[in-house]
């Protein structure tokens, strides 16, 4: 599951999905690097982000404005559950 939260809609359901620690290892949030200042105690800093990193989840702050960077974010973290899955199917038949 990838969250880039841009709305106060999808700030509810990244707080909803943080709950979830099973969900957790496949998660990816991408928080908007102008929004997220860890000197200041916020929803964000207090809340899901604590969760999510105590999860195992992938959570990155960028600028959103830079989309070449987001989209490397999302390929990587892709390319780390692809390789996951992939390695989890070669066990199932051995």
């Amino acid at each position: 599951m990838i969250i880039i939260p841009g709305s106060a809609g999808s700030l509810a359901e990244l707080g909803l999905f943080s709950l979830d620690d099973d969900i957790h290892p496949k998660t990816l949030v991408l928080f908007n690097k102008k929004h997220v200042n860890n000197n200041k105690e916020t929803f964000i800093t207090l809340g899901p982000n604590i969760s999510y990193n105590t999860g195992k989840a992938t959570v990155e702050p960028v600028d959103y404005s830079d989309l070449n960077l987001v989209w490397e974010i999302v390929d990587d973290f892709l390319d780390k559950i692809k390789a996951i899955k992939f390695a989890n199917s070669r066990r199932e038949f051995r």
